[in-house]
């Protein structure tokens, strides 16, 4: 049984025990993996691993390279695999290697999408919100937030990251249709402390926080928004939000949530 973290730093659990540090041998090994999970069972082919582990190396010893980092890495996912015979997770497959995910294998990764797409099924708002609780618990950080500057890694830490974010606002949206506008400020903050430019995100705060009747919050929300973009990206709210500012001004706001689903 593995158990494979890739929110934050990279974690396995190898039938109940953590694999330690000491294990990885070498770094390549390690990103090897990485990659591999990255790719989601699909074929990374040969050429393609050494570009990324080995740009700079002579192209015949970094295939042997290669080959070497295989065998460390199936040693370290099946420590008792018997000499000689085929791995069940790193399987070679022309051109290259892949990652066979069994009913052996659990990722964090894979089951927050799980959870969300079950959430997004739910009959009932009760249901939607308890889906959507696990997989944001399961978020500990982006996804291996440990290699920032990956190529290979950013395309995927953007859409988990994306859909972590949209997680947070759809149960503050849950909680504000029951009335439980505290609730619903605590998960957009949450929100806004991983993306402190998400506008959309600061008009809901705004509009939470005029339901508790605390018109200061809220225009003070509106210029932590206006300081944000304008030291970070040199630009202004936009016209939506900038009116929404306006209306609380003049008072002119009267907007209620859309109620629960039954």
């Amino acid at each position: 049984m593995l158990q494979i973290y890739l929110f934050g730093a990279l974690q396995i659990v190898c039938n109940q025990k953590p694999v330690p540090e000491s294990a990885w041998h070498t770094r390549q090994a390690r990103q090897l993996l990485k990659i591999l999970l990255t790719r989601r069972g699909k074929i990374v082919p040969r050429d393609h691993l050494i570009d990324l582990l080995w740009p700079e190396a002579d192209p015949a010893k970094a295939a042997t390279t290669l080959r070497t980092a295989v065998n460390a890495l199936r040693n370290i996912l099946e420590p008792d695999r018997p000499p000689y015979t085929p791995s069940t997770f790193i399987v070679a497959h022309a051109p290259g290697y892949k990652f066979r995910f069994t009913d052996a294998v659990w990722v964090d990764a894979l089951a927050f999408e799980g959870l969300l797409d079950r959430a997004a099924r739910a009959e009932t708002c009760a249901r939607e919100q308890e889906l959507l609780r696990e997989a944001i618990a399961l978020y500990r950080d982006d996804y291996l937030s440990e290699d920032p500057y990956a190529e290979w890694a950013l395309p995927e830490r953007e859409r988990l990251r994306e859909r972590y974010l949209n997680a947070l606002t759809r149960m503050a949206e849950c909680h504000a249709a029951e009335g439980n506008y505290e609730q619903a400020i605590a998960y957009l903050r949450r929100a806004l402390a991983r993306d402190p430019g998400r506008e959309p995100t600061y008009r809901m705060l705004m509009r939470y926080h005029l339901q508790l009747g605390n018109t200061v919050a809220a225009l003070k929300a509106f210029e932590q928004l206006r300081t944000y973009l304008a030291e970070e990206l040199g630009a202004d709210p936009s016209p939506q939000t900038l009116a929404l500012h306006q209306s609380i001004l003049n008072g002119q706001l009267d907007w209620q949530p859309a109620p629960p689903p039954t």
